[in-house]
């Protein structure tokens, strides 16, 4: 009987770990895959705004299903808009996925390594003490 209630909690256990190892893989992929489109849209802009020094026209975007075309500048917006939504959403998924990873290694019996929990500074936090 303790064999079987042994084998059954080790069972879990490993269970537990494949679970948090394919999130913890899951979310680097998202990640990679925002970075991805976030350096598509930066190079998009980044052509808009080198072309829009030229002349002020309109341009051809897609919203949705749908083409339409647009002012430049305003395009050049809704793209600035989009990055910024982009890496908050790959914070996020990068703040996820140290929390995955810190119980998987709880979940493997070890700890993590020191400074792996440490944030960035933001721009904010540098110039708030001046």
């Amino acid at each position: 009987m303790a064999q079987a209630s042994d084998a059954h909690r080790t069972l879990r256990d490993i269970s537990r770990v494949e679970k948090l190892a394919q999130d913890v893989l899951q979310l680097k992929h998202q990640s990679q895959e925002l970075e991805r489109r976030r350096n598509q849209d930066r190079q998009a802009v980044r052509q808009l705004q080198r072309d829009s020094e030229k002349s002020d026209k309109r341009v051809w975007t897609s919203v949705g299903p749908l083409l339409i075309k647009l002012p430049q500048k305003e395009v050049v917006r809704q793209l600035q808009a989009g990055l910024d939504e982009l890496d908050k959403q790959k914070v996020a998924t990068r703040d996820e996925m140290k929390t995955k990873l810190a119980q998987l290694q709880e979940e493997q019996g070890g700890s993590m390594p020191a400074g792996f929990d440490l944030q960035g500074v933001s721009q904010g936090d540098i110039y708030a003490d001046l």
